[in-house]
């Protein structure tokens, strides 16, 4: 692995220099290319090297695979040499996502790793998209429920941005007692919620 190393590193600045000469496509074609020549030049590499390791991408997902890559230790090893965060951070400027480690074996065994790129605006849209639509699926789903039941009958259940709002309740106290709930919480987190209020009360879910 230690002759890997410095290949990875050094293709960093190659792609820098690359990407002077695609500048005049769309930044989807020239990540694209740029990965595609990343994956070609470290093969190359490799192979010069006389080295068994091989490398592919498919849609972002970078996938190392050698014999050697057998257990999980050994895959974090090269994960954390191979790719350090400063590697990490270049390779997401080009449109990696994560790195796949196998063995080279027709039955093989497979660890995905993040790089732990930050969402771009497109994918941000589309998440916030999604939350959206299934914090308004929940609200809905809670004022049904609420319907059903005497006490909370008169209750009034909407979103205000990443906000469960609960007006009309007789207990004032229902979205803090919501948020104190470890199962409920979970939930209106993985939903993209980050607070409940009712009776004039914010409560924050203390999401992470």
């Amino acid at each position: 692995m230690s002759k890997l190393v410095p290949a990875v590193t050094a293709l960093i600045g190659f792609l820098v220099l690359l990407s002077s000469t695609i500048a005049q496509t769309s930044v989807e074609d020239r990540h694209k290319a740029l990965r595609k020549a990343y994956v070609e030049t470290s093969n190359e590499h490799l192979q010069s090297e006389g080295l068994d390791s091989h490398m592919s991408e498919d849609n972002g997902k970078l996938t190392v695979t050698d014999d050697s890559l057998k257990s999980e230790s050994i895959r974090a090893e090269w994960m954390r040499k191979l790719f350090p965060p400063s590697v990490r951070r270049d390779l997401c400027k080009i449109g990696f996502k994560s790195v796949s480690f196998k063995d080279g074996y027709i039955i093989y065994s497979e660890t995905v790793y993040s790089m732990g790129c930050p969402e771009t605006k497109e994918e941000t849209a589309a998440r916030v998209k999604l939350d959206t639509k299934g914090m308004a699926d929940y609200a809905a789903s809670l004022q049904a429920d609420f319907k059903n039941e005497p006490s909370t009958r008169t209750a009034h259940v909407t979103v205000s941005g990443t906000t469960l709002v609960i007006t009309g309740a007789g207990n004032s106290n229902l979205g803090k007692m919501m948020a104190s709930d470890p199962g409920v919480k979970r939930q209106l987190c993985g939903l993209g919620f980050r607070g409940t209020r009712s009776g004039g009360v914010y409560a924050s879910l203390g999401c992470r």
